[in-house]
């Protein structure tokens, strides 16, 4: 199995259909293979009001950036808690976009990570599951479409079930291009 071409993934738009079931649901952007160097993007709904939790994470070491309250956006710990919800994120440049629900929530310009892949994080008692993700190159062209319901997969954890993706405990599944599992035979 080939692993992914990283100069592929610079300019792209990751969108990422999730249900946030426990606490608190991360994704990984511009990340290395091994997930050890990204950007770390989480919805967390551990306090009064739900928040965007961006990261930077240098060498499996975590900076927390400053965090955005969604509630003035209309979102309750509730309402994003069991519901089916769309995480959008352009990577342009420096520039790095968030969407939630077709609604800008953020926007950063760093130059920390220029090129990487996507992927998953949860820790602890964290859990989500990812009914889709897509990744488009800016100029076009898809770099990653799984259908999950197929058992398509090819991140380095996270477990298909119903559909969908699950991450969940102490998770990190960055995109490694690996093949769905196979049926053993014996």
């Amino acid at each position: 199995v080939q692993s992914p071409d990283l100069t592929q993934w610079s300019n792209y738009t990751a969108t990422v259909v999730f249900t946030l079931q426990s606490e608190a649901f991360g994704v990984f952007l511009r990340s290395s293979t091994d997930g050890q160097n990204a950007y770390m993007f989480q919805i967390n709904v551990t306090g009064a009001n739900p928040v965007f939790k961006p990261h930077e994470r240098n060498n499996g070491n975590y900076t927390v950036l400053p965090t955005v309250d969604l509630a003035p956006f209309g979102y309750s710990n509730a309402s994003l808690t069991g519901t089916t919800n769309t995480l959008q994120f352009v990577a342009s440049g420096t520039t790095l976009t968030t969407f939630l629900n077709g609604v800008q929530i953020h926007s950063r310009t760093d130059s920390s990570f220029r090129r990487g892949l996507v992927g998953f994080r949860t820790f602890g008692t964290e859990a989500a599951s990812v009914h889709q993700v897509q990744v488009v190159k800016a100029g076009g062209g898809t770099l990653l479409d799984p259908d999950f319901s197929l058992g398509e997969n090819g991140f380095s954890g996270g477990v298909i079930g119903n559909g969908a993706l699950l991450v969940s405990g102490n998770t990190d599944a960055v995109f490694a291009n690996l093949p769905a599992s196979l049926p053993l035979v014996r």
